[in-house]
């Protein structure tokens, strides 16, 4: 595990074979990393709230960064031990703002803590993530 991550990053999280989800390193927490998950669509059946956030919450660098404010939601969930979701050989794909972190952060600290799976792909299934 890298010790010069910086809090805001967005990694790609392990998903599928070739499929991909962001997720942005909040802290650290147990010895691994506190996270949350940024999604395109907020599915209305999702039993998980999905707030929109805003374009001042990122480092809108198009040149730098894959990932960038486009209609983004952020799924409230507060994620630990989320290493083993994050693709950490893809590099730094996006990046939050100070104010994006503290956003999120106000929206997520509250909730009970949710251990990471090995992939995404079932924890998407089961909350209905996009």
């Amino acid at each position: 595990m890298n010790n010069l991550i910086e809090f805001g990053n967005i990694y790609w999280g392990k998903c599928r074979k070739n499929e991909f989800h962001p997720i942005v390193i909040l802290g650290k927490c147990d010895g691994d990393f506190k996270a949350c998950i940024i999604s395109h669509g907020a599915p209305k059946d999702s039993p998980i709230p999905n707030v929109p956030m805003c374009a001042e919450y990122f480092i809108n660098a198009s040149d730098k960064y894959q990932i960038v404010f486009e209609n983004t939601y952020l799924v409230c969930l507060n994620l630990i031990k989320a290493s083993k979701l994050i693709n950490f050989s893809k590099g730094v794909v996006g990046k939050l703002s100070d104010e994006g972190v503290q956003f999120v952060h106000a929206q997520i600290d509250d909730l009970t803590p949710q251990t990471c799976p090995m992939s995404l792909q079932k924890f998407a299934k089961t909350f209905r993530v996009k």
